[in-house]
């Protein structure tokens, strides 16, 4: 009889209803008397521990299976999803990628949403974590213990003779970590993260406000339905400039490290603008225009040096374009489904991909290899990285936030 292939012995073996079943499937397999997979049952039944499911029948059946296991090998693999999606190319580049280095384990499962989860931003600090909900708030949590310091709630808008939240869920900490911006029904709030109150709401936009994005000297961008963008002084809360090249929503805004370039991403059902367009913030003139992307995904981020822009897509794929020349330098392909959230390490080696197939992937940007998998138990809609690195947050339609220790 033909061997099982390898990430296929893996799934059989831990999800086979029965003790018989599975030790045919070892039988049919041997080599998975692996140290990798003992660890990596043991990484799950952490995570189990972790959300208080241990007391599950899949927590049970995957004890049982790790005491079948007599390894002989000593590689390591960090996570489960991981060995089961990526093995063979793991064990190919483990030993020259940087990112192998980095080991997540899920340390914090933050739940007290009641909808899809769709904005997440450290403090500069990365004291706080602000989510981002469809339900009407916003979160401040404390990271270290995982409780929610702040509520911050948001009433209703008719929306096609509907009434919904009008908060996005899009949310952004000021430089210094004074305010976290958010935006609702045609209108911008600063919030005093110190005391959850509104000091500031800026209106001037004809429709909901989609994206909000801090530079760092503290202006404050925001992306709308109505087609523009706008820069927003938040000491008075005036227009500093209203952006007004794209002919559809703008639904992604994201500044370089220095301030000087503004990413704006148009994209709608049906319309022929599905661009991200580079704006000298100093002049408000579009200098670049990077064309050729798929559908209404929203996700940008600079890498930390400002030379790439990475982008997503709900063709599954992410890319990376040299923000010098406009130019795609790489596209990352290996998720099942659209791509939403995109973030970038602070030493710029790691990007990471939030996906509808309910997982994240993290990338060497240099080689353009998928090096780790994470997963939720719905669509994962944004990521973000913890000022140091160590820290990495996803949220998704799970109504859950995830703190994954990246060490």
């Amino acid at each position: 009889m033909a061997q099982v292939p390898f990430d296929q012995g893996v799934t059989e073996f831990l999800m086979v209803p029965t003790r018989q079943e599975a030790e045919a499937v070892l039988r049919q397999h041997p080599n998975l008397h692996d140290i990798r997979i003992v660890r990596a049952i043991d990484n799950m039944l952490e995570m189990a521990a972790v959300t208080n499911n241990t007391n599950t029948a899949d927590a049970a059946r995957l004890r049982e299976r790790r005491a079948m296991l007599r390894p002989a090998s000593a590689t390591e693999v960090p996570t489960i999803l991981t060995l089961l999606r990526d093995a063979p190319q793991q064990a190919a580049t483990s030993a020259r990628t940087p990112g192998t280095q980095v080991r997540p384990r899920l340390t914090r499962t933050l739940a007290g949403h009641n909808g899809e989860v769709h904005g997440v931003a450290f403090s500069p600090d990365g004291t706080l974590l602000a989510t981002g909900s469809y339900d009407g708030t916003a979160r401040l949590w404390n990271t270290a213990t995982g409780q929610t310091i702040h509520t911050l709630t948001f009433g209703t808008s008719l929306f096609g003779g509907v009434a919904i939240s009008s908060f996005l869920g899009q949310v952004a900490f000021s430089p210094d970590g004074a305010l976290l911006a958010t935006g609702s029904d045609k209108t911008a709030q600063l919030w005093d993260t110190a005391t959850g109150q509104t000091i500031r709401t800026l209106a001037g936009h004809a429709d909901f406000v989609l994206a909000v994005a801090f530079s760092p000297d503290g202006t404050l961008a925001t992306g709308s339905r109505d087609k523009t963008a706008r820069l927003w002084d938040t000491a008075t809360g005036q227009t500093i400039r209203t952006l007004t090249d794209h002919a559809s929503s703008v639904y992604g805004v994201a500044f370089s490290p220095d301030g000087s370039l503004l990413a704006t991403r148009g994209v709608y059902a049906g319309s022929s603008d599905r661009t991200v367009r580079l704006w000298d913030t100093a002049t408000g003139q579009t200098i670049r225009t990077l064309a050729g992307l798929h559908g209404n995904a929203s996700g940008m981020a600079f890498s930390p040096d400002g030379a790439l822009l990475a982008t997503s897509s709900e063709d599954g794929t992410a890319r990376l374009w040299d923000t010098a020349t406009g130019q795609t330098i790489r596209t990352l392909t290996g998720h099942a489904s659209n791509l939403r959230g995109v973030a970038f390490s602070p030493d710029g080696t790691l990007l990471a991909t939030a996906s509808y197939d309910k997982t994240v992937r993290l990338w060497d940007t240099t080689t353009g290899e998928a090096i780790h998998t994470l997963g939720h138990t719905g669509w994962v809609l944004a990521v973000a990285f913890s000022p140091d690195g160590t820290l990495l947050a996803t949220v998704g339609d799970d109504q859950t936030a995830r703190l994954w220790v990246l060490g």
